[in-house]
């Protein structure tokens, strides 16, 4: 749906960027992205900044929206992103478009949707077996957007995806996969601090699941940091369940120019130099805003935890955040990517 014009200004990308399934109907909203990249931190900020720019949108069925994809080749991504939350991905993920070497979608909401769903009613496919209906939607999708741009796909998930990494290599069986993690310590107060949705989820409606598959009126006695840390500790141990010989683990202490030139190489992005301006520019910078430069906050959030969180991370998030630091899975901090089987 893209019309290239001589005149940059009106030049036509139409994109999805969400999905409407209903008993009464499924349909798909397309913006028009212009001559714009996916540039912004996350895939929803830039969504909703063009909505508010007055960008235009439209509504097909899926049905239309199929055959749109089926101009273009299906796409899966070159590598998908996995996290704990505050532990760097925005980073990472920002690294790996630098140059333009690969189009990122990061915490997109379209792709939370397709992975999440049970069901995917009105959408002319209620006779296939759902796992492939999501593939052929996610295949769809994902082939939109990788012909639009012309470059590679790097995923960055939700959170939760770091508890469904069998369904991503199911999905995509070769696909590398990178799981960035954190001390729990600083992961813990970054959320205490600003509450991220894991964390929300504890607002859950009672008698409902959590993310964490926490239900019951036990998890309603948890103090907001007990939740935290448990929660955390299920997110380490669902990394630690589903690596394989094509999952990785980047910790934030590791996260630096080399590294992350070297998981490029790894997801078969084309190559960056050690000294490029770009990349050296996106490890000056505060992740989820480029106006502001990057400061360690370590420290800081070691000493501002309470004791009483400090001895619940010790007991309860820190062995399982330890037994990933010593696999023989980790991406360590070296000029080249060393991946130990």
């Amino acid at each position: 749906m893209a019309k290239v014009t001589r005149n940059k200004e009106e030049f036509e990308r139409w994109l999805p960027v969400r999905f409407i399934f209903g008993p009464s109907g499924s349909s798909v909203l397309w913006v028009n992205f212009g001559a714009e990249e996916l540039a912004d931190p996350f895939f929803n900020q830039q969504v909703n900044r063009l909505q508010r720019g007055n960008r235009r949108m439209c509504r097909t069925t899926i049905g239309e929206f199929l055959d749109v994809a089926k101009l273009f080749p299906s796409a899966s991504p070159n590598g998908y992103i996995c996290h704990v939350s505050r532990c760097g991905s925005t980073l990472l993920a920002n690294a790996m478009k630098t140059g333009g070497r690969s189009t990122v979608f990061s915490e997109a909401h379209p792709l939370y949707q397709l992975l999440n769903r049970d069901d995917f009613p009105c959408t002319g496919m209620e006779d296939q077996e759902i796992s492939v209906v999501r593939q052929n939607l996610l295949d769809a999708f994902l082939g939109i957007y990788a012909a639009s741009f012309a470059s590679p796909i790097v995923v960055k998930g939700h959170t939760i995806d770091i508890l469904q990494i069998d369904k991503l290599r199911a999905l995509w069986p070769e696909m590398p996969i990178v799981v960035a993690i954190r001390h729990p310590v600083e992961v813990i107060a970054s959320n205490l601090e600003k509450s991220g949705d894991w964390i929300n989820s504890i607002l859950s409606p009672f008698g409902q699941k959590t993310l964490f598959g926490i239900a019951g009126p036990h998890f309603r006695q948890m103090t907001i940091e007990e939740y935290a840390v448990r929660g955390l500790e299920r997110l380490y141990d669902g990394a630690y369940r589903h690596l394989d010989s094509r999952t990785y683990v980047l910790d934030y202490n590791d996260l630096n120019v080399e590294t992350t030139r070297a998981l490029g190489r790894h997801f078969g992005l084309p190559e960056l130099a050690s000294d490029d301006p770009e990349l050296l520019r996106v490890f000056s910078e505060y992740s989820k805003n480029s106006r502001k430069s990057f400061e360690p906050d370590q420290e800081r959030k070691h000493r501002e935890l309470t004791d009483s969180a400090h001895q619940l991370i010790k007991n309860v998030a820190l062995p399982a955040y330890t037994r990933l630091l010593h696999l023989q899975h980790r991406v360590e901090q070296s000029p080249q990517l060393t991946l130990h089987r």
